[in-house]
């Protein structure tokens, strides 16, 4: 049972390291959208404002799917984001859509 039990152990916390965290300091207002049902988008951690728009325009507008493929302006690349809607805890309850993709990168539409 400890053979089996220490490298799963070692596993989790390698994954558990690895997660991107979001913490306050990263996170910045980018503004309200029309196209995507006048709601505010967020960006979070090294996303530009401008992908964080471009990607809570393209999940809107395409029925909110899982995965949506986004074209950044910045790096001229296309990223694959996977997407849904999540409840945060504390005082805003209120349901948030959700993009994340790699590199760390994060983008919200609230309310």
């Amino acid at each position: 049972m400890r053979r089996v039990l220490l490298p799963l152990l070692a596993v989790a916390a390698l994954v558990a390291a690895a997660a991107p965290t979001a913490d306050a300091s990263s996170l910045r207002y980018c503004g309200t959208s029309s196209a995507a049902g006048y709601l505010g988008v967020v960006a979070i951690g090294p996303t530009s404002c401008a992908f964080a728009r471009t990607t809570m325009i393209t999940w809107w507008q395409n029925g909110r799917p899982s995965r949506i493929r986004v074209y950044s302006k910045v790096t001229h690349r296309w990223y694959t984001m996977r997407c849904g809607i999540e409840e945060f805890p504390g005082p805003d309850k209120n349901p948030h859509g959700v993009c994340r993709g790699g590199n760390g990168a994060h983008a919200e539409l609230r309310s």
